[in-house]
């Protein structure tokens, strides 16, 4: 299991450690809520992403929402869910 500072790092930014959200699902290393952690935190970036692009003011970062959404859906998390303010507290 790593270190709580590792998985926080993870959490900052994960592009730096993983090339792509289904890295996260396969990290052996992690329990599941790391997993989702890191994952619900690289799903509030994708979505930030797109509002940026949609604004025309990106940095030429990939979309991975998409993706990041796929991931959440293999450990039981609904992407709807994380993206809307209204749902019920996370668990």
């Amino acid at each position: 299991m790593p270190d709580v500072e590792s998985v926080e790092k993870k959490k900052v930014n994960p592009s730096v450690s993983y090339s792509h959200p289904r890295d996260v699902v396969r990290d052996e290393t992690l329990t599941r809520e790391e997993k989702v952690a890191i994952l619900r935190e690289w799903h509030y970036d994708a979505v930030r992403l797109q509002e940026s692009a949609g604004e025309n003011m990106t940095g030429g970062e990939p979309d991975r929402l998409s993706a990041v959404s796929n991931a959440l859906l293999e450990l039981g998390i609904s992407p709807v869910a994380e993206s809307d303010p209204h749902a019920p507290e996370k668990s």
